[in-house]
């Protein structure tokens, strides 16, 4: 890897994220008593990213200017996903894609005609089914007017996330599931494809090659390896550094979902607000009604024995976990946000 190459791309990204904080003052200034936030907070024009950062950051760090500005918060988030008509989910494999695109599918939203309603040309998995090779990219000087006209109105990318994001132009979701359960389940999964017969002709060295992009930190992989030049981006190994980048992401983005629960070790499900309160909510503000989600392949038998145990797939997602525990964090505060959203449209007295 070119140091200097992904040097260039963390500078170029946090340029940007500069240049948009300008649009959100949060310079010291002589401000009304009253004022909890002690600061001037304008949302307008500001950059949606930049936002739902503040936000975020303000509910974990500051929650009493976070409730001064609560409502402006909710009626920002509220015009954003009235204005939006595109919307990119960065599908993490074995964390529910297959549901959510049935679900898009069976609300009549616009998408891709794939399985998991991805793009074939720029989204297609690459831990399976096609070359193992990187995906076509974007030109460098490719608008997101240009990025976004052969998308449909919901896309699933079920490879790596392609920087700057458009935020002006599209929502942004992640899929999320505890890693080691992930990392597990899709090697079952992958294994069992390629015992197929029409799949037995794998070649060694792809299969390895594909094991080792699905067992190790796929989750920064897929947040970050868009951000680095120069390399490989199938042989791209995150390291510390790329976990601070993953989390600027996560900040970023609109929804954080977690359709497959956690469970425990004697395989019962772990329920929390989350998964029963807040996912129906965020379904709904993200355009898919009262549909109810099923879970497509929660019940496909994975009989796949694995040659490593569960300790081993702890020691290769440590980066991942961490993320995944940041990640619940800022879910968290999002299922009160959208939850205090739903409550005061249903009653706004």
């Amino acid at each position: 890897m070119r140091e200097g190459n992904e040097l260039a791309a963390e500078k170029a990204k946090s340029a940007d994220s500069e240049a948009a904080r300008v649009n959100i003052t949060l310079s010291r200034t002589v401000v009304a008593s009253s004022d909890p936030c002690g600061r001037e907070i304008h949302l307008d024009n500001a950059d949606p990213g930049e936002v739902n950062k503040l936000r975020r950051n303000l509910a974990s760090e500051d929650p009493l200017c976070f409730e001064h500005r609560f409502l402006d918060f909710a009626t920002y988030f509220r015009n954003r996903i009235g204005s939006m008509r595109k919307h990119l989910n960065l599908h993490i494999p074995r964390s529910g894609g297959s549901s959510l695109c049935k679900l898009a599918k069976l609300v009549k939203k616009e998408t891709h005609p794939s399985n998991n309603c991805w793009e074939k040309l720029h989204f297609p998995p690459l831990w399976c089914c096609f070359k193992w090779m990187d995906r076509v990219g974007f030109p460098a000087n490719n608008t997101c007017e240009a990025f976004d006209k052969d998308l449909k109105e919901f896309t699933m990318n079920e490879n790596y996330l392609d920087y700057p994001l458009c935020m002006n132009h599209r929502l942004y979701s992640i899929l999320l599931r505890n890693p080691v359960d992930r990392a597990m389940s899709q090697e079952r999964h992958y294994m069992a494809y390629i015992k197929r017969s029409s799949n037995k002709k794998t070649s060694q060295d792809v299969i390895t090659g594909r094991l080792h992009l699905l067992r190790k930190n796929y989750l920064t992989w897929s947040l970050t390896s868009g951000l680095v030049s120069g390399i490989n981006r199938l042989e791209f190994v995150p390291s510390h550094k790329h976990l601070t980048a993953a989390k600027e992401t996560l900040l970023r983005m609109d929804f954080l979902l977690e359709i497959a629960p956690p469970r425990l070790s004697d395989k019962r499900i772990v329920v929390d607000a989350t998964q029963t309160e807040c996912l129906p909510t965020m379904l709904k503000l993200m355009g898919f009604g009262n549909a109810t989600m099923n879970k497509t392949n929660e019940g496909q038998k994975e009989i796949i024995p694995l040659k490593f145990k569960k300790s081993q797939y702890h020691r290769w997602n440590t980066l991942d976990t961490q993320l995944y525990q940041y990640a619940t964090k800022l879910a968290k505060l999002d299922c009160d946000f959208f939850l205090r959203i739903e409550k005061e449209e249903n009653d706004p007295s």
